[in-house]
């Protein structure tokens, strides 16, 4: 009876292959018709020369395209100050030891000042991108900085960089995770991959929070955020962690992207897509304003 069981079930083992594979037909899916975008990054700080990202979106089954590719050339733009100051930006670009390629974008040429308005204005072909920054936030130092071998977040399970921080009181603030550190050797991202580029020599590296964070129900206490290092390290590195107090228009931002960035990883999340916002439906991205840290609280990677 066992031998007639065994038989029995290869049999219907089978059957269930062979219908399977009797329903293997090929689906064509007429791509959606796309309308490409303006994407538009910049964000001002005092002390600093704005830098400005403009760039094209394409669709995500499109092909391949270049960092110069999506690079828009031919914009006029334009920073002005409710004083009547100018910053007039021109296109520029620089090496990335990081990507390992050249990376384009415009450049004002002066810095940015504490405490102002500021006013950006974009013309890309005919249509006019507006949007206003203000330059009056408050820095925030982190308390202090420890290590934990491991927490999880939606993307799964991590080591992590605890920083803790004490908010100012009614303020309404958002922060988000600044670190400088130098990689002595080969710059290896969390997939492990690594930039050809910077084999065997020193690079200088900014790691910025993937997430951003409120305030909202913490006004004026303490709280700790975990943040997971963007690049591989080796025990006894040392990295110097900041916080950017961001301003709303940029949170708001972030947020909604880190959002997408959850839902494309997490097939448990629901869909997210990047919102209308400053720019509406013509642009996406964002033109906002944060405060650096005055000092740097100096992290050493135990492990």
């Amino acid at each position: 009876m066992k031998t007639i069981y065994k038989n029995r079930n290869r049999f219907g083992n089978l059957f269930i292959l062979l219908f399977f594979l009797a329903c293997n037909n090929s689906i064509h899916i007429d791509p959606i018709p796309y309308s490409e975008k303006i994407s538009i990054q910049c964000l001002i700080t005092p002390g600093q020369i704005p830098v400005l990202n403009l760039n094209r979106t394409v669709a995500f089954l499109g092909g391949t395209y270049t960092e110069k590719d999506l690079f828009i050339s031919n914009a006029i733009a334009m920073i002005t100050t409710t004083g009547g100051d100018t910053f007039r930006f021109h296109t520029d670009s620089a090496f990335s030891p990081i990507k390992c390629r050249m990376e384009y974008f415009y450049k004002a040429t002066k810095p940015v000042v504490a405490n102002t308005a500021y006013h950006l204005r974009i013309s890309v072909n005919g249509k006019l991108y507006e949007a206003s920054a203000h330059t009056n936030l408050l820095p925030v130092t982190p308390d202090s900085v420890n290590y934990i071998p491991a927490f999880k977040d939606l993307y799964g399970e991590h080591e992590g960089v605890l920083v803790h921080i004490t908010d100012p009181p009614g303020k309404g603030q958002f922060y988000r995770y600044y670190m400088t550190r130098i990689i002595n050797d080969t710059i290896t991202d969390v997939f492990e991959v690594s930039s050809l580029c910077s084999i065997n020599q020193p690079t200088y590296v900014l790691e910025l929070g993937r997430s951003v964070y409120s305030d909202a129900h913490l006004d004026g206490s303490s709280f700790t955020v975990a943040i997971e290092p963007a690049y591989k390290h080796k025990p006894d590195q040392v990295g110097f962690v900041r916080l950017q107090t961001v301003d709303e228009n940029t949170f708001i931002f972030y947020d909604n992207l880190d959002r997408q960035r959850i839902a494309a990883y997490n097939p448990f999340v629901e869909p997210v897509f990047l919102q209308p916002g400053q720019f509406g439906k013509e642009g996406i991205g964002v033109f906002g304003a944060y405060a650096l840290s005055e000092d740097s609280v100096e992290f050493t990677y135990p492990e």
